[in-house]
């Protein structure tokens, strides 16, 4: 499976109906999720994953925006995620959401101004490089005068 985010839910303190219920918000979205008991964890990852003691839930997700309607799901649990290869630390929903609601305009904004630049630069080259044809084809071709 190739998924761009992926959230380690740790089960230690969650009920069963609790559990039922997530996994059916989960298959709303069409999120794909699996439960994995603990000394199964330890087996397939050997010495990776010795923080996770209990069964825990890995959920796999496709895009950034089920990422944000996922983690409004878990509200206050405590869980890990990873996105791009690389693995967090341990975070709740209230911290990634703040985070996401202070910095969703400066990243917009970053865009904006990346893509104008960049655009800038594009038309700097192109002018610079007809400015060149320019000059090659002036010293190319000789000037006649005309008397």
């Amino acid at each position: 499976m190739i998924n761009s985010f992926f959230i380690v839910l740790s089960l230690h303190n969650i009920s069963n109906y609790n559990i039922l219920d997530l996994k059916n918000e989960l298959f709303k979205y069409g999120v794909k999720s699996m439960v994995i008991k603990a000394k199964y964890i330890k087996i397939l990852f050997s010495n990776y994953f010795t923080f996770i003691t209990s069964s825990c839930m890995f959920i796999f997700i496709n895009n950034m925006t089920q990422f944000l309607n996922i983690i409004k799901i878990l509200k206050n649990l405590t869980y890990y995620f990873s996105f791009n290869k690389c693995f967090s630390n341990i975070t709740n929903s209230v911290l990634l959401l703040n985070q996401y609601y202070i910095y969703e305009y400066y990243i917009i904004f970053h865009y904006i101004i990346f893509k104008l630049i960049n655009n800038i630069i594009l038309i700097i080259l192109i002018y610079i490089t007809l400015f060149i044809n320019l000059l090659k084809n002036s010293i190319n071709e000789p000037q006649r005068l005309n008397v």
